[in-house]
């Protein structure tokens, strides 16, 4: 059963050339989207409890940054360690050529 208000702190770590980043979180197992801004730094802290319907141990999440640059990483939820740190190492991206997105 899913665990909706227990805090799980996800720490973003972006690359320190990344300005003014969106991150969006999609939950694999549910399929829920969460989406937050960069506000400073190359850190975003967001609580897995943020999903609608919380989170499960064991749930993959896929960890998107977007910006003038674009990177991915994914994390499986681990309930035994209550701070959870996801690296993601960004790439120049083409948005001439780019294809549309839809999540």
């Amino acid at each position: 059963m899913p665990t909706p208000r227990i805090p799980h702190s996800l720490q973003i770590l972006l690359d320190d050339t990344v300005v003014g980043a969106v991150v969006t979180l999609i939950n694999r197992t549910t399929g829920e989207v969460l989406r937050r801004n960069q506000v400073s730094g190359g850190r975003v802290s967001v609580s897995a409890a943020d999903f609608t319907s919380g989170y499960t141990n064991g749930d993959v999440i896929q960890v998107q940054c977007s910006a003038q640059k674009f990177g991915f990483s994914t994390v499986t939820i681990d309930v035994t360690d209550p701070v959870q740190d996801v690296s993601i190492t960004t790439t120049a991206t083409n948005t001439t050529n780019s294809p549309a997105v839809n999540l």
